[in-house]
């Protein structure tokens, strides 16, 4: 896959309406990652989401299943960082050494505990949805069902928009298509998609094909009510009418390393999204 390696600025005020084309790229650069999960705690700090937020003096969101994630910006043409997503795969699958390395660096990661061999004996589960304190077993259950068959799985997670855009429905909207595109492109040899969200966005993923993952409960964490969404074999479950839509995303993110969308001057009152 081509990608480029370019430096990264974090959003700060919104650079007026300026902004006209957004690129959505893989962060391949262990300068441009560890800003990216300053720009997450940041974001995160500043939502509804901040309970959940692990507090620190470095003021850098990190934890173990970044190690087994690869990860992804949305950029405004002056390449400023003002969106993120990460598909968490199996550990035993990918491990991410520029994560490892930063969280060596901050002290959050250990030799003992998180290097990739001694990753691969640890008892955390492979996925964050697997970590919810859900009363029932349902989701356990059928996951184990479903690894039992060798069916493979891949999570979109830390999906986050800079507070300054959020008022900008169609970069929302492409944000959000991007991190859909990837359900084709990197789980195109997974059965399974699974997505963790907050309960009003959920019709938002059951319009591209999820649907609740095996009837489980809705979860509630610090007052956030959840669903967790599953799409079994990716790209098939897609509507028709956006199954075309997507591949030729994927298409673009295949020969290029990026997604590229021309996105209105105007912003205004909108939706935010945090997830």
């Amino acid at each position: 896959m081509k990608t480029e390696a370019l430096p990264v600025m974090t959003a700060g005020m919104m650079p007026g309406n300026s902004f006209r084309t957004l690129t959505f790229r893989e962060i391949t650069n262990p300068a441009q990652l560890e800003k990216a999960c300053r720009f997450r705690y940041r974001e995160y700090a500043n939502c509804r989401l901040a309970p959940f937020l692990k507090r620190n003096a470095d003021m850098i969101d990190l934890d173990v299943f970044d190690l087994h994630s690869r990860h992804f910006g949305l950029f405004t043409g002056d390449n400023i960082l003002i969106g993120h997503e990460r598909a968490v795969l199996e550990r035993h699958e990918y491990f991410n050494q520029m994560a490892f390395d930063i969280g060596m660096k901050h002290g959050i990661f250990t030799i003992d505990e998180h290097s990739h061999e001694n990753l691969k004996k640890s008892s955390i589960p492979d996925f964050p949805f697997l970590c919810h304190p859900i009363k029932d077993n349902a989701i356990t259950s059928l996951y184990q069902a479903l690894r039992s068959r060798n069916e493979k799985f891949a999570q979109g997670s830390r999906l986050i928009l800079s507070e300054d855009f959020r008022g900008c429905r169609k970069t929302l909207f492409f944000l959000m298509e991007c991190c859909m595109m990837l359900v084709v492109n990197i789980s195109s040899k997974r059965s399974n998609v699974i997505n963790d969200c907050s309960r009003e966005h959920s019709l938002f993923y059951e319009r591209y094909g999820f649907r609740p993952f095996a009837g489980a409960n809705e979860f509630n964490l610090f007052g956030i009510r959840g669903k967790i969404m599953w799409m079994e074999k990716s790209l098939g479950a897609m509507p028709a009418d956006l199954r075309l839509k997507f591949e030729r995303m994927s298409l673009e993110f295949t020969q290029t390393g990026y997604i590229t969308g021309n996105i209105s001057r105007r912003t205004g009152s909108g939706a935010s999204y945090t997830d």
